[in-house]
């Protein structure tokens, strides 16, 4: 069961807006409406600071070191890069100041103390990009941020709900166990990849064919 603390930081993706924190995205110019869909399951805030960055095609620089901050929970659909980041910027006590258009530097609040670090040693996190095509047409590129042993999922409109269970095998490759839904179809596919190579899936719902395409990140 999920913990309590996990359920509101879900919930607080919906109502977290660019006033959440401290921070200055001037600079950012349409960056800070780029759409955004991404998922961190079980990972640190710095965990998910690096998703959201490779989902925006961005530099976050992040000065405070939150390799080893409790793990969190957080799911975004089509929100906006710079509501995104003013979530974890309240969940963090941080802010953030856009040298440019692709470069944001993320700092503790003037005048208050950093977060102590948790000593605990955390789970290593499995970092993906997701492709999605329907009908040899892309409709979707998400970002999954999910800790070992642990299950994410996300949640195209009209498309599929993928959850992906990844372990890590001995033989040092990467085992991701699947399920998706789109429309009436559900399949459970299982993919094992070597480390940082791609792998694909494709099924057919109805009369449309889908493709989803799996890339690991480092």
């Amino acid at each position: 069961m999920r913990s309590m603390a996990g359920l509101v930081l879900a919930f607080g993706v919906l109502t977290a807006g660019p006033a959440a924190a401290q921070s200055d995205l001037s600079a950012l110019r349409g960056k800070a409406r780029m759409p955004i869909t991404m998922t961190i399951e079980g990972g640190s805030l710095g965990d998910a600071f690096s998703l959201l960055a490779e989902a925006a095609d961005i530099e976050i620089r992040v000065e405070p070191d939150w390799a080893a901050s409790p793990p969190l929970t957080a799911r975004f659909v089509n929100a906006r890069f710079g509501d995104a980041l003013a979530f974890l910027l309240k969940h963090g006590q941080l802010e953030a100041t856009a040298l440019d258009s692709r470069t944001v530097v993320v700092s503790t609040i003037s005048g208050q103390d950093p977060r102590p670090a948790v000593a605990a040693a955390q789970p290593e996190v499995v970092r993906l990009r997701l492709e999605i095509s329907m009908n040899q047409q892309p409709v979707a590129r998400p970002m999954l941020g999910i800790a070992a042993g642990t299950t994410g999922s996300i949640s195209i409109p009209k498309v599929a709900k993928v959850t992906i269970t990844p372990t890590a095998r001995q033989d040092q490759r990467l085992s991701l166990a699947f399920e998706i839904t789109s429309g009436a179809t559900t399949v459970k596919p299982q993919l094992i990849l070597n480390a940082g190579e791609p792998g694909a899936i494709s099924w057919i719902s109805g009369s449309d064919n889908f493709e989803l395409r799996v890339i690991p990140l480092r």
